[in-house]
């Protein structure tokens, strides 16, 4: 369900907030010293969550093998010098979201793993969900089926506005992600890792599932206290390449209404970077068009699973 992943990410680190395990407004460097280099010494969890913590990718190539090694991935992103000053301005951390807030659900878990995060959330939730799928479960997954490109419309105007050199931020969160694109969405390898923003496998219905507290006052995961503040809040919609603009609420998205934004007019000819929810509503998208989110309003969640890829960019 790929970016959907962020959603699941996101909601483990509250869980762990609202038991008093973690401090989203406390300085990274608590739990993870490494981190705090390059300017990155006053990063908090919340600027991981809400994608300004000015890391959005990685200049210098990763390792083939590299997404598949957490170890890998978390000293990269300690080493790494951030784009902006940290909290000054956001963009979306498409594939490092997995690692930022990933390491710190790992480090303030007792559990030690966003992947333990997830199987241990309180039953019955009984979600058919998992990021890093166990072996014996690989023959129930459906193969993606990717969109096949014609010649004239393999290099979109969306990738070549938003990309346009290899050192742009868009680029490298595009291309420079190792072993996850050389060997692609279907591969075992793809499917086992522990890869926070991106590798997440489910259905609709445990989509839908782990949002279905959230839309009913916070359940057995969040407290209510704690969940009514977090869903009062706010975050400045996304300025940064790739991604069109879009509101963010600590991790997750909010409607996406872009049908009167210029470029993708232009571009387009339709609002096809638009979702549209209830005022009340967040979730969170997908590459292809899968989706998840809680309504409170309506007391409703709702989750949109599909192999089969329209355009990604």
């Amino acid at each position: 369900m790929f970016s959907c992943t962020k959603g699941a990410t996101a909601l483990c680190a509250h869980v762990l907030a609202s038991r008093g395990k973690l401090d989203l407004d406390a300085p990274v460097v608590e739990l993870w010293p490494e981190f705090g280099q390059h300017g990155k010494e006053r990063v908090t969890t919340r600027m991981m969550l809400d994608h300004s913590s000015a890391v959005p990718a990685l200049r210098a190539p990763v390792k083939d093998s590299g997404p598949f090694e957490g170890i890998y991935m978390t000293a990269r992103l300690a080493d790494e010098v951030p784009f902006w000053p940290p909290g000054t301005r956001n963009g979306y951390h498409g594939f490092t979201f997995g690692w930022t807030v990933g390491e710190m659900v790992r480090r303030a878990s007792a559990s030690r793993s966003a992947r333990s995060s997830v199987k241990r959330w309180p039953s019955p939730l009984g979600l058919d969900f998992w990021i890093g799928l166990p072996e014996k479960i690989e023959p129930r997954v459906a193969p993606i089926t990717p969109h096949v490109y014609k010649a004239a419309d393999a290099v979109t105007p969306s990738c070549a506005i938003s990309a346009p050199t290899s050192q742009s931020i868009a680029s490298l969160f595009f291309f420079n992600v190792g072993g996850w694109r050389t060997k692609g969405a279907n591969a075992r390898e793809s499917h086992a890792a522990e890869i926070g923003a991106a590798n997440g496998v489910t259905n609709a219905r445990g989509l839908a599932g782990m949002y279905a507290p959230l839309a009913n006052g916070g359940g057995k995961l969040v407290d209510g206290r704690r969940w009514r503040a977090w869903a009062k809040s706010r975050w400045p919609r996304t300025t940064t390449p790739p991604c069109a603009p879009h509101p963010l609420r600590a991790g997750l998205h909010e409607s996406m209404d872009n049908r009167k934004r210029s470029l993708g007019a232009k571009l387009f000819g339709e609002d096809v970077d638009s979702v549209i929810l209830g005022s009340a509503a967040f979730g969170h998208v997908g590459a292809g068009g899968s989706l998840g989110f809680a309504d409170p309003a309506a007391g409703l969640s709702f989750g949109y699973t599909m192999t089969a890829w329209g355009r990604a960019c």
